[in-house]
This record gives structure tokens, C-alpha cells and sequence, in this order.
């Protein structure tokens, strides 16, 4: 062989063992979204719309913008690629329109990874400022899922929930960042660590507050105890001896806090709030919940998560009160309130046309909308209603 045959034979080696290391092929990603399938369909065998979504996750995953954000991915390529096969599964939801049960099987996999890990984080968040994001804003669940139908995965796709949901600015999360303002101000800093250590609340509290007051910010702290901490009178009249000329000092606390106050500092801005601190209260304190069904063999909650967890063809799109109805019903098909929820919310017949046919009374009538309206209210319930109407 000649030496111009032996180069060729050298560089052909060459494009295909750089080939093969790169896992941004069309082949590769091929093979990498087949590997997640499998792991997703178990022993089944896979259908024709299975296939025909992993070729619609290799097209998206060569789509300019998101090929180039995968390629500067340092994590492990089936992470990256999973992270597309998730946008992909929650833009067949959000923007076509198709319900949980219609997706292939590696999609309605990675929608209940998601929403598992949506769920996971919020429970982080709560424990760490006493807040659940989703339970204090019910759009944010909504958000989050069109924000993951048109994610590009330049960080992996739970970073980027985790950071969606951290900024998300409740009612603690503002009265957090107030207090951080008002600890580190000049005129406060010093005297508020020599206050903290005078004190007599715990060394691990302690430690948190001076951490914030020396300009180590939030990361990490207990948000209700110090929000606790703040409502206590010793604090509250240490706050007050700056809030003549310290703006976070005069609006921490009510409005009636500072009838003896005169205010000396800045003009204040016309839409000044006050009150940050006993709106974070509002939510911290424990919720004094009562059951909302009297016979504990009926139990909404746990009949509704093992139909959840054991069949996908539950979730599907339909109504708050047809999906309550249902649920009800399949548990307690001969109680009467039920039965009137039924011919109303699942047969559409009118009141009038109920009560004239004898089907239910009006009373009864008027107890199931009650029980619907107090389930609704539930937030637990009002959740697992949201993931079955994706």
C-alpha cells in the first residue's frame, strides 16, 4: 500500500474513533434515548408511538439551539438527554394537548420523574422556611410545567426547577430579605450582634443570626424561628429604637407599631408597606385543619393516591368536581350525596331536573356542592387534582 493509501487508511480511523467518542451524533443520541426507553417500558415491548417519540427526541435534540447547549453540558450525556426527553414529554401536555395516559411510555415516565422531583423540592424549601411555594402560590405548579415544555437544558433540568421554585418571593421570603436589610445596615449591624449575643436563645440560632448580620446571608438558616425571633417584644423594641430613621425598621412590623414613632429619615415612597413580618407569621403558624370526612373508611387522600400511583390512566384531563365525583364514587357508589354529585357533575342534569325527576332533594343537593367546595379547598387534594390534569 502506498503511503497516500495508509494516510487515508489513518485518517479514516481517525473520524470514526472521534465519532465514536462523540456523544452528540445523531447515532449516539439515538442510542442513548433507546437505552432510557428500555429502562422506562421494563418488559413491554415498545409500540409504534414509542418509536416514533424517540425519533422526535433525537430531531429536538439536534435542534440548533438545544444541541449547543447540550454540548456544553459537563454532566453525563443520558442526564443531559433525559433532560430533553422531559421538555418533550411536557410539551406534548402543555402545547399539544394530549393527556398523561395518550403519552409514549419513556414520556409519561419522565413526567412522573418530574413531578416527583417538583414535589421533592418544594418539601426542601418547606422545611427550610416553614413555607410550601406550591401551597402558597397554586399558579407557580402550572408555571413551572410550561417553563419545562420549553426549557433549553443549558444546566440540568433540576437545577433549574430547584432555582425556579427558591425564587419564588413569599410572604416569609420577603419578610426574610427585610430582616437581612435591616441586620446589615450600617447603623444597625454592630448593636444587633452585641443584642444577639446578649440573648438567651439557642447557640444554633444565634449562630444563624449573627451569619446574616455579618453579611453571610440566608443560605441555610432556620426562616420561622428567626421570624419568630423578631416578633418576640425584646426584638420589636430594639428594631423600634432605629425606625425614626431606618426604613426596614419602621416597616417590619404594623402599621400601629409605630404610632409613637416620628419618622425623621428619607421621604418615603407613597406605596410604602408595612406589616412584613406579621404576614410571614400568617403563614408559618400551623394550620388547625379538621377532617373533611366524617367516616374515616373514606379517605379522599388515600384513595386517590393509590389510584394515582397504580394506574396512569387515571390521570387524565377532566373538571375539579367531575374528577372528585369519580374518585367518590368508585368508593362509596351508594351514598346518597354522592349520588346527587353524580346525576348533577357526571350525568349534567340540572338541579330543578333532579329534584323534579326525584332522583336527590335539595338539601342534598346543597351538602354535595358543600363537600366539593371544602375538598377544593384542601390543598393536598387541589394538588393531586393539578398532576391529574396535565
Amino acid at each position: 500500500m502506498n503511503v497516500v493509501g495508509v494516510r487515508s487508511l489513518g485518517e479514516q480511523s481517525s473520524v470514526t474513533e472521534t465519532e465514536h467518542q462523540n456523544p452528540w451524533t445523531e447515532s449516539n443520541i439515538r442510542q442513548t434515548i433507546l437505552h432510557l426507553r428500555r429502562a422506562a417500558l421494563g418488559a413491554a415491548s415498545a409500540t409504534l408511538d414509542d418509536n416514533r417519540a424517540v425519533e422526535a427526541i433525537v430531531q429536538l435534540a439536534r435542534q440548533t439551539k438545544i444541541y449547543q447547549a447540550l454540548r456544553q453540558r459537563r454532566d453525563p450525556p443520558e442526564v443531559a438527554l433525559r433532560d430533553v426527553a422531559t421538555r418533550y414529554a411536557f410539551d406534548r401536555l402543555l402545547n399539544q394537548h394530549q393527556a398523561v395516559y395518550e403519552l409514549d411510555a419513556l414520556s409519561r415516565a419522565m413526567v412522573h420523574h418530574t413531578i416527583t422531583l417538583i414535589y421533592r423540592y418544594a418539601d426542601e424549601i418547606q422545611r427550610c422556611t416553614g413555607e410550601d411555594p406550591l401551597d402558597a402560590d397554586p399558579k407557580l405548579w402550572t408555571y413551572l410545567c410550561k417553563t419545562v415544555a420549553c426549557y433549553v437544558p443549558r444546566i440540568p433540568l433540576g437545577a433549574f426547577i430547584l432555582g425556579k421554585l427558591r425564587r419564588y418571593e413569599s410572604a416569609v421570603s420577603r419578610a426574610m430579605r427585610q430582616i437581612k436589610t435591616l441586620v446589615t445596615h450600617p447603623k444597625i449591624a454592630a448593636a444587633f450582634c452585641e443584642y444577639v449575643l446578649d440573648v438567651h436563645i439557642s447557640a444554633i440560632l444565634k449562630a444563624q443570626l449573627l451569619q446574616i448580620a455579618r453579611g453571610g446571608g440566608v443560605s441555610g438558616v432556620n426562616y420561622p424561628e428567626i421570624i419568630r425571633f423578631f416578633a418576640d417584644p425584646e426584638t420589636v423594641t430594639f428594631v423600634k429604637r432605629y425606625a425614626n430613621t431606618v426604613q426596614t425598621a419602621y416597616t417590619l412590623y404594623a402599621r400601629n407599631e409605630y404610632y409613637d414613632v416620628v419618622w425623621q429619615g428619607r421621604k418615603l415612597r407613597a406605596d410604602v408597606h408595612w406589616g412584613y413580618l406579621e404576614a410571614a407569621l400568617a403563614q408559618i403558624q400551623p394550620a388547625e385543619m379538621e377532617s373533611l370526612d366524617d367516616d374515616e373508611a373514606f379517605d379522599l387522600h388515600t384513595i386517590v393516591g393509590e389510584t394515582q400511583d397504580n394506574d396512569l390512566d387515571y390521570l387524565h384531563r377532566e373538571p375539579f368536581e367531575v374528577w372528585v365525583v369519580r374518585c367518590a364514587l368508585e368508593h362509596r357508589p351508594d351514598d346518597p350525596l354522592w349520588q346527587a354529585a353524580r346525576w348533577h357533575y357526571l350525568e349534567h342534569l340540572s338541579p330543578a331536573a333532579i329534584i323534579t325527576r326525584g332522583l336527590s332533594t335539595q338539601e342534598m343537593l346543597a351538602a354535595a356542592q358543600a363537600r366539593i367546595e371544602a375538598l377544593r379547598a384542601d390543598t393536598e387534594i387541589w394538588h393531586l387534582w393539578m398532576q391529574s390534569t396535565l
